[in-house]
């Protein structure tokens, strides 16, 4: 009976000491998923420039393998849109978090808001180590770019010469901007060597014309191509486009085929380098507490609408953006059909460092979404802003806007003369479901679909400008910037086009509604511009 009792008693002691094992393991994983928890991620933001939504679907494991594998762990968002259709206003939508029409850079001579925060100096003022890797021009640090970055490097033509070996032209022509990112993001995190939280921001331009894409990637998507069309000079090639004809396209359907198959090859030929890049990050242990955020500043037109490049309108082809994100950790792969917007990046990343974004910022975490949790999904605005100067010298203001819901958008176009008048020459709602393309619109500012569109247009303006109104802004005239003058050789050795050209003295900064988002307009004012113009045509 003794031994009887000291078995029992060795079983329940061993059994003790089992749980207190359990226990302690239990509370160190605990401590640990908290500590986790708690640790704030690296974050990486990649911009692809013009690239979109339709030709990075991250779900082609052949044309972009490493971004089909990472979106295996992350969530895309299909409905995706940027408040703009060209870089320099979309990037620093990114940046502030909120769309053109509140941060007011939409054109060259205008720098951010140094009232207005931007997503740099909130994760550099909270700790993190913040790096950033651009393409030139219309990035270039002289419109607020680099606030808030340690250190914010060109990496284009000129930056790239001396460690290449090769010209400007060459570099255009080629890789000048994924490779060399890729393995200037590799150096620096081997030389990092401590735990401090990483923002890593890096611009591959590659995708933006011209369109030449390094062997294999050239011929990877149309390898039976037998005609001459190459994707060099591709905005100023007159076998495309030529003005002074009408109509004044000129490429025809074949080659304009193997030109759309080379500007694959670059996205594809920059998954590459955007695998070096994940890779790079792997090998110092710092991927799987990573953010990832892969998306792109706006798409570009292959005449779906007549027209070829981009920062000419709003249609999807240029607003309908690609949208990846990936938790620290990963995530099981979901898709979220509701409508985001490029100003939604920057909350959704203040969110993940454990700061909330500031009142300055009007887009929302998307957090919520990585959780298989639904989003609501919100109308998006977006606008395109130019000037243009008659032979007299008169400056006219032209404001191409547009709003998107999920199933319809509709497009205006406001345009005030150089005696102050406003008129609306154009105002187009599309049936997104029936009519994706675009192609078949309402005009008649009669119909009640058009009606009801405007109201909900004018509703998202009036919130925009109240958003607006309730910030600290900078005296407008401190906004000025010659910067585009400055970077007129870079921009066009990389292929830019600048429609502002020929401004040159002329007040463009000057807009009848100043920096702040437009006045409210009224659907008369459409009709009236109508009646004006059948006056006109008698």
């Amino acid at each position: 009976m003794g031994r009887v009792l000291t078995r029992i008693e060795e079983v329940h002691s061993a059994s003790r000491a089992a749980w207190l094992w359990a226990a302690v393991l239990w509370v160190t994983v605990a401590s640990c998923h908290e500590e986790a928890a708690q640790r704030r991620p690296n974050i990486l933001l990649i911009s692809l420039d013009s690239v979109r939504a339709d030709t990075l679907s991250f779900d082609d494991a052949v044309a972009t393998p490493h971004l089909a594998g990472l979106a295996q762990r992350g969530t895309v968002f299909r409905q995706a849109i940027s408040g703009t259709s060209w870089t320099l206003p979309a990037h620093l939508q990114m940046m502030t978090g909120s769309p053109p029409l509140v941060h007011g850079v939409e054109s060259a001579d205008v720098i951010a808001d140094p009232e207005g925060p931007l997503l740099a100096e909130r994760l550099s003022a909270d700790g993190y180590r913040t790096l950033g890797f651009y393409t030139g021009g219309y990035l270039s640090p002289s419109f607020g770019f680099a606030r808030g970055f340690d250190r914010y490097v060109a990496v284009g033509p000129e930056d790239a010469v001396s460690s290449s070996g090769e010209g400007p032209e060459a570099l255009v022509a080629g890789a000048i901007s994924s490779g060399l990112v890729a393995a200037e993001v590799d150096q620096l995190l081997h030389g990092l060597g401590d735990e401090t939280p990483l923002f890593l921001f890096l611009h591959l331009y590659d995708p933006h014309y011209d369109y030449v894409p390094p062997p294999p990637w050239d011929q990877h998507f149309d390898p039976d191509y037998a005609g001459s069309m190459d994707g060099r000079n591709f905005y100023y090639n007159l076998d495309i486009w030529d003005e002074s004809l009408s109509p004044p396209r000129r490429v025809n359907d074949r080659d304009l085929e193997h030109i759309v198959a080379l500007y694959r090859g670059e996205v594809s030929w920059t998954d590459q380098n955007i695998g070096r890049v994940l890779e790079a990050l792997e090998r110092v242990g710092r991927l799987e507490d990573t953010l990832v955020i892969v998306t792109a500043d706006h798409g570009e037109e292959f005449f779906e609408h007549e027209g070829r490049g981009h920062r000419h309108t709003l249609f999807d082809e240029l607003i309908h953006v690609p949208l990846l994100i990936v938790p620290p950790g990963g995530g099981a792969p979901r898709s979220v059909e509701q409508q985001v917007s490029l100003s939604d990046i920057a909350p959704t990343i203040l969110d993940f460092a454990g700061g909330a974004a500031p009142p300055s910022m009007y887009g929302r975490s998307l957090r919520a979404a990585l959780n298989g949790d639904a989003i609501a999904a919100r109308p998006v605005v977006s606008s395109l802003y130019r000037a243009s100067v008659n032979r007299r010298g008169d400056v006219f203001h032209r404001m191409t806007q547009s709003v998107r819901t999920e199933d319809w958008k509709l497009i205006r176009t406001l345009i005030v003369s150089p005696n102050g008048k406003l008129r609306v020459p154009e105002a187009v709602w599309f049936d997104l479901r029936a009519d994706p393309a675009e192609r078949v619109g309402v005009d008649d500012p009669e119909d009640p679909r058009l009606v009801q569109a405007w109201e909900l247009f004018e509703r998202e303006t009036a919130a925009l400008r109240a958003h607006w109104e309730a910030q600290a802004h900078a005296p407008d005239e401190s906004r000025v910037t010659d910067a585009r003058q400055e970077l007129q050789a870079q921009l066009r050795a990389l292929g830019y086009v600048d429609p502002d050209e020929g401004l040159e003295g002329h007040a463009i900064l000057a807009r009848p509604w100043g920096l702040a988002p437009v006045p409210a307009v009224g659907l008369d004012q459409v009709a009236a511009s109508r009646q004006r113009a059948a006056g006109r045509n008698r």
